[in-house]
């Protein structure tokens, strides 16, 4: 018997750049069969080239998926034959998109204009865009077709120089780049800005008097909002001066300068001015005695921060009190500014007040005194239980008055509670509800690890829950028993306070004596800077002991 096998097909897809004819790498194209079933996508390498060898006869589809920036797309699928023992060989060649290259130049001293429009529009007057040349005076534009013909003109030309209304026609060819040079004439005529002499800014409605040489007034001028005069063309050469007589919020310039116009040319004169200039000062005081730093009413105080703002709620400056609890702005230009305090000196409140001060004349001092109230810190607990106990028997207990007494937020607010551990072993935790909308953590302590564990976390504070404190529920050893309760809110507001007690429930050890006294403690605190503040209460329940009596008769003689 014979068996004739065929031998296996490859394809390779090349693809070049049809002006240069150099490789492109890079580019995706997808195969699939006839049938629609995808062979797989690939990537041209560094030589241009795709090999998809071992392949068996038939005809097979190249889709060009992912061309190269800068390259016209050749989307068209083509299907090519398979044929057995041969390579087939696939070439596409891909057009690179022509530039066009407008460039701005001075006419005489060739130096590009950044900022002039130009229009570009095709044959059938559809405008491509309005663009602005760039720093170097050029526009680049790509992405149009080989062979076209686009119509080039500047529609607005830089201050000083004039319009050139010259229609440029250029032809673009694939691959290459077109330029199209554009002169600009400068004006011949007197051209003035005023600047403010700090920021380089124009400055708009500065009025000038233009005299001749021999002292006549030709006309009264005004800058314009780019800070620019631009005096009439048909001025003749010559000498002429130039006198400021109006600068509002600035410092006239009293300088008459004497200017030389030439025919032909612009003479361009930059003249600066001095921004009329004033300062606002704060003098920060205690409103009140300060019961922690001990400073008396009326003391200067250090530390404080102010933001000042202009009419536009900008930030202008930023100003601290020093030692003597004056703060004082830079220079700032004549207006209206608000003043808010944003940093209070160190345990003292905020004051939230908006001051305003308009600085009307030149050197102009708007001074404000300032009153910061003292920080007043202060937290509460009372602690209520059963007066008797029989041993043995359960009994609670209930804490109010929970409170920051403070006019200030306090950090790290907690309730602690320490058991008696040597008369009652916990049982169950009531939490109340609290008058903060918050989440809050119970830790507790046992007398075999030193450290807090978690009894809850994510607790609301609008929900009252019941935590099970038995020794199943808290997983604890043989001779362990919990010590400390402590309920940790982070940062509460001035006024927080337990709106239905928090309870703790405890059974009274059976080995207790009659008359024996159970005292238990309990603290809140918060904090504050560095500081802490704390208040304690304690409860003692007395132990009530019934008397034994005759014990039972257990049928057992002695």
């Amino acid at each position: 018997m014979e068996f004739v096998n065929k031998p296996r097909t490859g394809l390779q897809i090349r693809k070049v750049d049809d002006v240069t004819g150099q490789p492109l790498a890079g580019v995706q194209f997808k195969v699939t069969e006839i049938s629609g079933a995808i062979i797989g996508t690939y990537t041209t390498d560094a030589s241009g080239i795709i090999n998809i060898p071992d392949r068996e006869e038939g005809w097979v589809q190249v889709t060009e998926i992912k061309p190269l920036d800068g390259y016209k797309p050749d989307s068209a699928p083509r299907n090519v034959e398979l044929v057995s023992g041969k390579l087939s060989i696939l070439e596409y060649r891909n057009q690179p998109y022509p530039t066009l290259k407008i460039v701005k130049l001075d006419a005489e001293t060739r130096q590009p204009l950044e900022g002039v429009k130009i229009r570009v529009y095709d044959r059938n007057h559809r405008e491509i865009g309005t663009f602005v040349t760039n720093r170097l005076g050029q526009i680049l534009l790509s992405g149009m077709d080989g062979g076209e013909t686009l119509y080039v003109q500047e529609v607005e030309a830089l201050p000083g120089y004039e319009l050139d209304v010259t229609v440029h026609e250029v032809t673009l060819a694939w691959g290459q780049t077109s330029t199209v040079e554009i002169l600009n004439k400068q004006k011949a005529t007197l051209r003035m800005k005023k600047v403010d002499a700090e920021t380089k800014a124009p400055i708009y409605g500065v009025v000038f008097n233009l005299y001749d040489s021999r002292n006549n007034l030709l006309g009264e001028y005004t800058t314009d909002q780019n800070g620019i005069i631009e005096f009439p063309q048909e001025l003749p050469a010559g000498k002429y001066r130039l006198k400021e007589i109006k600068a509002e919020g600035y410092v006239v310039d009293p300088t008459i300068r004497t200017i030389e116009v030439r025919s032909g040319e612009t003479t361009e004169v930059t003249i600066e001015n001095q921004p009329m200039r004033g300062k606002i000062q704060i003098i920060k005081k205690a409103a009140d005695d300060n019961p922690i730093t001990k400073d008396k009413s009326g003391a200067l105080l250090e530390g404080a921060t102010f933001e000042v703002y202009d009419k536009s709620l900008n930030v202008v400056d930023t100003i601290t009190t020093d030692s003597k609890g004056a703060a004082t702005t830079k220079a700032l230009p004549l207006g209206t500014y608000g003043i808010k305090e944003v940093t209070a000196p160190e345990h003292y409140l905020l004051n939230d007040k908006v001051f305003y001060a308009t600085l009307k004349v030149h050197d102009d001092l708007v001074r404000f005194e300032v009153l910061n109230k003292s920080e007043d810190v202060d937290v509460s607990v009372e602690k209520r239980g059963n007066q008797e106990v029989l041993a043995g028997d359960i009994m609670s207990y209930d804490f109010s008055s929970i409170r920051n007494d403070s006019n200030i937020p306090l950090e790290e607010f907690y309730l602690h509670d320490q058991l008696p551990t040597d008369a009652v072993r916990l049982g169950k935790i009531v939490t109340g509800t609290w008058s903060e909308r918050l989440t809050y953590d119970i830790t507790y302590r046992t007398n075999k690890k030193d450290s807090c564990r978690t009894l809850a976390s994510g607790l609301s504070s609008k929900t009252s829950h019941t935590l099970d404190c038995g020794r199943e529920a808290l997983g604890l050893a043989a001779g362990e028993y919990v010590t400390d309760i402590r309920f940790e809110f982070g940062t509460v507001q001035p006024g927080f306070h337990e709106e239905t007690k928090p309870t703790i429930y405890v059974t009274a050890l059976a080995n207790l004596g009659s008359g024996y006294r159970i005292i238990n403690r309990a603290d809140v605190g918060g904090r504050t800077g560095d500081e802490w503040i704390t208040a304690k209460d304690s409860w003692i329940t007395v132990v009530w002991g019934q008397p034994k009596g005759k014990l039972p008769n257990t049928g057992i003689g002695i």
